[in-house]
């Protein structure tokens, strides 16, 4: 269906190749339509029609590199001033998209990701590209997650420091465990020589 007018039209088409996220799920596709010699024009027309409609959408937004605020900055300037809108945030081959309405984040989804984890791995990006859309009414995705913005950007980033704190005090592959018979506590009845 064509975003802005509606039209609707059926394209036959397979899919030729497909790019799995981290869960195994598809999250790219390329399709390779397969129309009558005598639809072909036609569907063209339709096709540059849908690519003319979305590009001017992107014109419509406000686009930039990540890297000059940072995700959790932009998030946070537009989110609170914006009643409702749509970030589209792209690095590496991933896009990420948070929806904001009312100072709420009602949809997070990066890959087969939602919610929380979703945010999480887009905080920790530094580079790459976001678009924000405003809109006038709040995103309809079937995602039941919301959380106001403050609260999850601080929930994501309590999840960012602890894995931070986990990663400095991990051991060494080499790393064992080693029992000191002579300082194991032998009048305890429980403890015994033998159980260990």
């Amino acid at each position: 269906m064509h975003p802005t007018s509606g039209e609707d039209r059926t394209i036959p088409g397979v899919v030729v190749r497909h790019e799995l996220d981290s869960n195994g799920k598809p999250w790219v596709i390329g399709v390779k339509f397969l129309v009558a010699d005598e639809d072909a024009k036609e569907t063209i027309a339709y096709l540059g029609r849908v690519k003319a409609s979305e590009h001017a959408r992107r014109l419509g937004g406000i686009a930039g590199s990540i890297s000059t605020l940072g995700v959790s900055d932009l998030v946070t300037s537009f989110g609170l001033c914006i009643p409702s809108g749509r970030f589209t945030l792209m690095r590496d081959g991933q896009i990420g998209t948070i929806a904001i309405h009312q100072c709420v984040m009602c949809s997070v989804q990066i890959g087969g990701a939602f919610g929380i984890k979703a945010l999480v791995r887009m905080l920790s990006w530094e580079d790459g590209n976001f678009e924000f859309h405003a809109m006038t009414e709040a995103a309809s995705d079937d995602n039941e997650w919301s959380m106001p913005i403050e609260m999850a950007l601080l929930e994501a980033a309590r999840f960012l420091d602890e894995d931070r704190r986990d990663r400095d005090v991990r051991l060494p592959r080499e790393a064992g465990l080693r029992v000191k018979y002579r300082e194991i506590d032998l009048d305890d009845p429980t403890l015994s020589k033998d159980a260990l």
